[in-house]
């Protein structure tokens, strides 16, 4: 749903047609934010801080998925900082 790239939070969709996305313009990435994704037939629609940051509408599956919340560190992201953190205070899921 959303991930740390380059001090950015960004959205996407990983799929095997792609992992299309982008990511959000903040004036402010410290302290809390909530992060979300409504999902529907055909598209993904995300938030950040309740506006509405993007739209998916391709490689959109109908298959039953569940949350990872992971603290991956490297690859694209920048520079590694061990040790991490990151704190959750909820996670909500409904229909």
């Amino acid at each position: 749903m959303f991930e740390g790239l380059h001090g950015s939070d960004c959205w996407h969709f990983h799929s095997p047609s792609g992992g299309p996305g982008g990511c959000a313009s903040l004036t402010d990435p410290t302290g809390w934010h909530t992060f979300a994704a409504r999902w529907e037939p055909g598209k993904v629609t995300y938030y950040y801080d309740g506006n509405q940051v993007g739209v998916i509408t391709t490689g959109i599956t109908t298959a039953p998925m569940y949350p990872i919340l992971n603290l991956g560190v490297g690859g694209e992201g920048g520079a590694v900082v061990v040790p991490s953190t990151v704190l959750v205070d909820y996670v909500r899921i409904s229909k």
